[in-house]
């Protein structure tokens, strides 16, 4: 720390100390945090104080750099999606050129044009991608806080993996996403008054500050992956082998997903296996890749958590069909083993339990998946869960009421759990 003003022994303030502030920079972006050229010692010497041990200055910083980066990450997030935002409004008001193929005559909005709507999407995805790994980031931080010995240790391990990725490839892609912003908007995004212009001046100091993304890179090569080992970073390769192998069961619909990801991900495996074996031998070699290595990083755990996302979202389909009170031998063979669905057993308080005449789902609640430790399996704690419109039998007049179901049972197997 270096003070203004010494302290006296008293504790008033005392002489002035060797240092000014020579110059205001004018900056590129982020005029709203000034920052400034100072000097020190140009009357014979700043006093400073040291702050911590000697020689562990950069162990004390990195537990703050650390917090740093991956906030630095969400502004990658943060102005991509301002100006992803103002890009989509823009297309859909600014009226120009015809639609190509389209039965519309004279000009049409641009996002009607196949170019826009491309780099639309480009944002779009992108800055899912970005939230999806910021999320999973904080949420590994918080699981190793969270819980004990091992489970706490695999999730403090993933996080360090993943927080130079969080930092570098989610400021890199917030650069390219705010340009394309401007892109969007053609020649009124280089003028000052769409306002889309300053997101794009914004971000670009992102990539430099609290480490230049080359740092991140090396860190990602030179540390992250020789944790464990190998050990840790091929937890996470497995994680996400765990997802195509989820995707490869989850239907049709999620076949090109699954290929590109299974894909993806060996791509990955073999790029990490061959920095980690020539990175000994040639460490220069190996940093030299460092960039596009950690960009490959990004991308391919980028599109797996959006895969997850998508296995998360699937709608809830239950089989609805009559089914008699418990204890009924039935014809349908269990509880939706071996690929079944389970059946619908349905409550309510007028009519007891037993067959509904017609069932229908009205509105769904999809399941939410609580991650497990790095190379262990997601659980799903209870069962997808939906509310029903029922058409009672005519004991109750077979008027439509609302009613609770639960997954039915086999005789001695209990209703009582959410459906």
């Amino acid at each position: 720390i270096v003070p203004k003003f010494m302290v006296n022994d008293d504790g008033t303030p005392g002489e002035r100390n060797d240092v000014r502030c020579v110059s205001i920079e004018h900056k590129m972006g982020i005029h709203a945090s000034p920052t400034c050229v100072m000097s020190y010692g140009d009357e014979g010497g700043a006093i400073g104080y040291r702050v911590g041990e000697e020689h562990r200055g950069m162990r004390a910083m990195f537990t703050m750099m650390n917090s740093a980066r991956i906030a630095v990450g969400v502004q990658g997030v943060a102005i991509g999606d301002a100006a992803y935002q103002k890009a989509l409004v823009y297309s859909q008001e600014r009226v120009q050129g015809s639609e190509i193929g389209g039965d519309t005559p004279g000009a049409v909005p641009i996002i009607r044009h196949p170019d826009v709507r491309r780099m639309l999407l480009f944002m779009k995805s992108h800055i899912e991608a970005m939230r999806a790994l910021i999320v999973y980031n904080a949420a590994a931080i918080d699981l190793s806080r969270a819980l004990e010995s091992d489970a706490a240790e695999r999730w403090r391990e993933g996080a360090e993996l993943v927080t130079p990725v969080t930092k570098a490839w989610c400021t890199d892609v917030g650069v390219e996403v705010t340009s394309t912003a401007v892109q969007v908007f053609g020649g009124m995004g280089y003028i000052e008054e769409s306002g889309v212009s300053q997101h794009f001046r914004d971000m670009r100091i992102a990539p430099i500050y609290e480490g230049t993304n080359g740092i991140q890179a090396m860190d990602l090569v030179g540390r992250k992956l020789a944790m464990r080992m190998g050990g840790v970073v091929t937890d996470h390769l497995d994680r996400i082998r765990a997802t195509v192998a989820e995707l490869a069961e989850a239907g049709d619909e999620f076949d090109s997903m699954r290929a590109e990801l299974s894909a993806s991900v060996e791509t990955l495996s073999e790029v990490t296996n061959w920095i980690m074996t020539n990175g000994l031998a040639d460490p220069v070699e190996a940093l030299s890749g460092a960039t596009p290595y950690l960009r490959i990083f990004g991308i391919v755990t980028g599109g797996w958590l959006l895969a997850r996302q998508a296995l998360a979202a699937r709608p809830v389909r239950p089989a609805v069909s009559p089914v008699d009170r418990p204890g009924h031998d039935d014809d349908h063979g269990g509880d939706g083993a071996d690929g079944d669905e389970p059946l619908l057993a349905v409550e309510h308080p007028a009519a007891g339990t037993g067959p509904a005449a017609e069932v229908s789902v009205s509105e769904a609640i999809t399941p939410r998946t609580v991650p497990g430790a790095p190379g262990q399996p997601s659980a799903t704690p209870g069962s997808a869960r939906a509310v029903l419109t029922w058409t009672a039998p005519s004991s109750t007049g077979g008027a439509p009421i609302r009613a609770r179901a639960a997954p039915w049972r086999p005789s001695g197997r209990s209703h009582s759990r959410p459906a």
